[in-house]
């Protein structure tokens, strides 16, 4: 019975796989089961008809026990009890969480080093990223007539401080017809070839 206070608009869900069996088992109310979430420990099925409603009209209250003994009667993998992948046995907040379970997360918190302040990358790394980011070879033209290729707009503005970065691209797009004296072309690199 509903005591005063309490709705009854919750409901209990099952994430069905393609088989047949249920992989996850939660506890919802409105569009719960239907949107995804980032605490649900697996993703909502793309096929909506592998989401099964299994009590409706529920308390919190009452889903919550609902959730917790479909968990229970299931079988969680992570502890090697059944086939559902819920990480906890269901209920109010994430106190279900298993001795292992909270040892694996523990344990993968102290494996993810934090990039050392004050370190930098290396001139092959560095070397590495120019060349990922690198979409166009450009060949730049003086006002005395030299030409120089191989190096990317900011290493030639490097050179030549006196041209500015944003200009020599316009030149080289054809939106300026120079820059200090300065044209240049850009021709696209294929990134598939490398």
């Amino acid at each position: 019975m509903v005591s005063m206070g309490q709705k009854a608009d919750f409901y209990t869900y099952a994430y069905m796989r393609q088989d047949g069996t249920p992989y996850y088992i939660g506890k919802g109310r409105g569009y719960r089961a239907w949107v995804s979430h980032s605490r649900c420990a697996v993703n909502k099925p793309s096929d909506p008809s592998r989401i099964l409603i299994l009590k409706k009209d529920l308390t919190e209250k009452e889903a919550f026990r609902h959730e917790r003994y479909m968990i229970a009667v299931l079988g969680r993998k992570d502890i090697g009890t059944g086939l559902l992948r819920n990480l906890t046995q269901g209920g109010e907040g994430s106190s279900g969480f298993s001795p292992e379970v909270i040892e694996r997360i523990r344990a993968a918190r102290y494996r993810q080093d934090p990039w050392p302040r004050g370190s930098k990358h290396s001139e092959k790394t560095k070397e590495h990223y120019r060349q990922i980011r690198k979409k166009y070879e450009y060949t730049f033209y003086g006002p005395s007539g030299e030409v120089i290729t191989g190096l990317t707009v900011s290493e030639f503005c490097t050179q030549y401080p006196s041209v500015e970065s944003a200009n020599i691209r316009a030149v080289s797009r054809g939106e300026r017809p120079h820059c200090q004296g300065w044209t240049a072309t850009r021709t696209p690199i294929n990134q598939e070839a490398k």
